[in-house]
């Protein structure tokens, strides 16, 4: 039996990029993965591939910054899937300038997506996770730069930092499950290989023998 098998995995951003990689190796551990993405099409193309290779996915249109989608997107896979066991908040943009220049905007922009995005997504996810005790994992891609400073990218360094303190504060709210906590740091999707992400976030998700989680568990 694969590790993720009778699982359900939500992943964020997950039509391209990292997140298709994570959502496949998922897939690939024998969970059901839920392709959640603001290009509808693009996930119902990801979810068929990983459907033709054998694995269950669905598409699932999100933008993470609204509210009343993502409560009704994760609420549609548990009812879909039977529950929500996984969590990659893995969405994310990237829009560089130094910051004289950067556009109020676009800084507003940068906050919603990587920050409330991570907040809505949590929220909904682990109020099924509670539900009968079942428990879960919660995984938050991350960056370097929620350590590092950049010139020219003031608002996602912003953005990291800010989401490593929802993080913590996740894991101290469910640190009665005995739960561990750790960020994740990937490679990008652009510069390197995705397969340490995908390595990481497999690790992360089925490490824990799930019969110790009865609330979520932070990474």
């Amino acid at each position: 039996m694969n590790s993720l098998e009778g699982k359900v995995a939500v992943v964020t951003g997950a039509a391209s990029g990292i997140g298709k990689a994570i959502a496949q190796t998922l897939a690939l551990e024998g969970a059901a993965v839920a392709i959640a993405d603001i290009k509808l099409d693009a996930a119902n193309a990801v979810a068929r591939e990983i459907a033709a290779q054998g694995g269950r996915a669905i598409g699932v249109a999100m933008d993470v910054t609204a509210e009343a989608e993502v409560d009704r997107g994760i609420d549609a896979v548990a009812a879909e899937f039977g529950s929500i066991d996984i969590l990659v908040s893995n969405a994310g943009i990237q829009i560089v300038n130094p910051i004289e220049q950067y556009a109020f905007a676009d800084w507003k922009k940068m906050l919603a997506v990587h920050l409330d995005g991570a907040f809505l997504t949590t929220r909904a996810a682990v109020r099924h996770m509670y539900k009968g005790g079942r428990g879960g994992v919660v995984i938050y891609t991350g960056s370097v730069h929620s350590h590092e400073a950049s010139p020219l990218k003031s608002a996602y360094v912003t953005a990291c930092v800010r989401m490593w303190c929802v993080r913590a504060s996740c894991a101290r709210r469910w640190s009665t499950s005995r739960s561990r906590s750790r960020p994740g740091n990937w490679a990008s999707a652009k510069t390197k290989s995705s397969r340490g992400s995908c390595s990481a976030t497999r690790w992360m998700a089925s490490s824990r023998p799930w019969k110790t989680l009865r609330r979520p568990c932070c990474f």
